[in-house]
């Protein structure tokens, strides 16, 4: 059952969309990604609420499902912390030279990223993060594109024939979280789409460790912790890569972002 303080004819469409495609990414079947919240909808999400062990990142309405934060609810908190942003002066070059890689390439992130209205920076800052700007490896997690992943998520992408070009395989992975269907291109969608592309895992389980630092890494937002395997979350561990937002810093600070 849909639960008492949850009611689908006060969500908007667009509320409706996101619940629906990370429901079909996690296998329900709930015919057409439509907005409207019908039967087979209904039917879908009362499935996953029956499951005791599921760990789709569907955020919260009214921060409820989950315990996860619903995008409206996130907003201001990243518009709020990107404003006062400043890169690591120690880090500074060397944010430089990834963001200047980036730029470099962004032919091919335009390839992977207009067909689906997603802006290169996006998927240039998400290669940085999960393959190191390495063309020769899957965007989902940096595995070889000789092999369909074998990390999580695994088996992707699901159709075709290794070995993948980049493209088609960034293209799976884009569309793996439904950014062909997101519309929200300031900094802060571009924000929740990383964090959420990364896993809620650290908002979920690890808040009191502030900020995560696959956004904020090397910026003056960040404090430390971070998962040193899967599923192995050190609170003192310090991150040796830039987080997103480090990467946008830089790039907004050249009028380099636009939607």
């Amino acid at each position: 059952m849909i639960p008492n303080d949850i009611r689908p004819s006060q969500l908007s469409s667009e509320q409706i969309r996101s619940i629906q495609l990370q429901l079909k990414e996690e296998g329900y079947d709930l015919g057409p990604i439509d907005g409207v919240w019908g039967p087979r909808t209904t039917g879908a999400y009362d499935t996953f609420l029956s499951r005791a062990h599921n760990h789709i990142a569907i955020p919260s309405i009214g921060e409820r499902i989950q315990g996860l934060p619903w995008y409206p609810a996130l907003r201001s908190e990243y518009e709020r912390l990107f404003a006062g942003c400043k890169v690591l002066d120690r880090r500074r070059s060397e944010v430089q030279k990834l963001v200047d890689r980036i730029l470099a390439n962004r032919p091919r992130y335009d390839a992977a990223g207009k067909p689906l209205g997603t802006p290169w920076w996006v998927i240039g800052a998400l290669h940085a993060m999960e393959a190191g700007l390495n063309f020769h490896t899957h965007l989902h997690n940096g595995d070889p594109l000789t092999q369909r992943t074998v990390q999580v998520p695994s088996g992707r992408p699901k159709e075709g024939n290794p070995p993948f070009a980049w493209e088609f395989s960034a293209t799976d992975a884009l569309k793996m979280h439904g950014f062909h269907a997101w519309r929200d291109w300031s900094i802060a969608g571009a924000l929740y789409k990383a964090e959420q592309f990364n896993g809620w895992g650290v908002r979920r389980f690890h808040a009191s460790s502030g900020p995560t630092a696959y956004l904020w890494s090397y910026t003056n937002i960040y404090r430390g912790g971070k998962y040193i395997r899967d599923g192995v979350w050190s609170a003192t561990a310090i991150s040796q890569q830039p987080g997103v937002a480090a990467i946008l810093r830089l790039l907004a600070d050249r009028g380099l972002i636009t939607k």
